[in-house]
C-alpha cells in the first residue's frame, strides 16, 4: 500500500477516528517511547507547532552563524521575507531577509526525502538529534538560493507486505514553516503515533501485522527516484546534534560545495 498526504490532509485523517482502530499503541505508547504526553499533545504540536524543538534549532543555527547565516547576497532590514534567527538571536533589529523573487535566475531547487520510520529500539534523543540537524541544514539551504521540497516517509513491511507512506512537509516554492518541520522531523510521535493510528486503521492491520507494527524498511528505488535521501535513523552517529550534523551532511554533497561543508563542519 502507498499513500502521499499534503501536510493538512495527513493531519485531517490522523484527526479521524470514525474507523474502528484494531489495537491502540498511538493512544497507549508512554511519553518517554513516543515523544509525547498523548496523542492530544501530538496532534497539538502538528497543528500549532512545537517549541522545544524550534528552540534547539535555533540554537543550532546561532552556534553556527558564520556559515549558517548570511551569504549569496541577501539584503537585511527590519522587514522581509523570512527571519535570519542568527541574527534575531543576537539581537540584531535588521534580522529579516529581503530579495526579490523567490526564484532568480541562479535558484536551484531540490527535493529531500527523511525516512521517518525506525525500530522500536531507537532513543528518542536519536530523532530529535538526527531531525534538529536535517533542519538546521535545509534552513541554511533556503537562505542560500536553494528551494527545498521537504517530504517525511515511511517504509514498513510484514509478511512480505509494504506500508509506505510519503507526507509532503512543504513544496519548494512554499516558504519554510519552522515549526510545522521542526515537528515533522524531529519529534518521535509523529512515527510512533501518528503512523500508529493509520496503521490501526487498516482493515488489513491483523493478516499483515499480527500483534505488532512492522519491520521499518528503506524506501524503493523508485520512491527515492532523483531527490536527496536521507535513511532511517536505525543507523547513523546521532548522539548529540553536533554528531549528527556530520552524519547527514554527507547525503547533500550533490547540493553543497566542499567549501561550504568544510565551513560547516569547523563551525560545529
Amino acid at each position: 500500500m502507498y499513500q502521499l498526504f499534503e501536510w493538512q490532509a495527513f493531519l485531517d485523517t490522523c484527526n479521524d477516528d470514525t474507523k474502528p482502530r484494531k489495537h491502540n499503541n498511538s493512544r497507549t505508547n508512554g511519553e518517554y517511547f513516543a515523544g509525547t504526553k498523548s496523542y492530544e499533545e501530538t496532534m497539538q504540536f502538528a497543528s500549532n507547532g512545537w517549541p522545544q524543538g524550534l528552540n534547539a534549532v535555533k540554537e543550532v543555527i546561532a552556534n553556527t552563524s558564520t556559515t549558517m547565516g548570511r551569504s549569496l547576497g541577501l539584503q537585511y532590514d527590519v522587514a522581509g521575507f523570512a527571519p535570519d534567527i542568527a541574527a534575531y538571536c543576537a539581537g540584531d533589529p535588521c534580522h529579516m531577509m529581503q530579495k526579490g523573487d523567490v526564484f532568480s535566475a541562479t535558484t536551484r531547487v531540490i527535493t529531500l526525502k527523511v525516512n521517518g520510520c525506525f525500530n522500536a529500539g531507537v532513543q528518542q534523543e536519536t530523532v530529535v538529534n538526527r531531525g534538529v540537524a536535517i533542519m538546521g541544514i535545509v534552513d541554511y539551504l533556503e537562505a542560500n538560493d536553494v528551494r527545498v521540497e521537504l517530504t517525511y516517509c515511511s517504509g514498513n513491511k510484514s509478511k512480505g507486505a509494504r506500508f509506505d507512506y510519503e507526507v509532503i512537509i512543504k513544496r519548494a516554492e512554499d516558504p519554510l514553516d519552522r515549526d510545522r518541520a521542526i515537528f515533522a522531523l524531529a519529534n518521535p510521535s509523529v512515527h510512533r503515533r501518528m503512523f500508529f493510528h493509520l496503521i490501526e486503521r487498516d482493515p488489513n492491520f491483523k493478516h499483515w501485522c499480527s500483534e505488532a507494527y512492522g519491520i521499518p524498511v528503506e524506501l524503493t528505488e523508485d520512491t527515492i527516484d532523483d531527490a536527496v535521501y536521507i535513511p532511517s535513523a536505525n543507523r547513523g552517529d546521532y548522539f548529540s546534534v553536533e554528531k549528527s550534523i556530520l552524519t547527514v551532511l554527507p547525503y547533500f554533497e550533490c547540493v553543497l560545495s566542499s567549501e561550504q561543508i568544510e565551513q560547516i563542519k569547523d563551525e560545529i
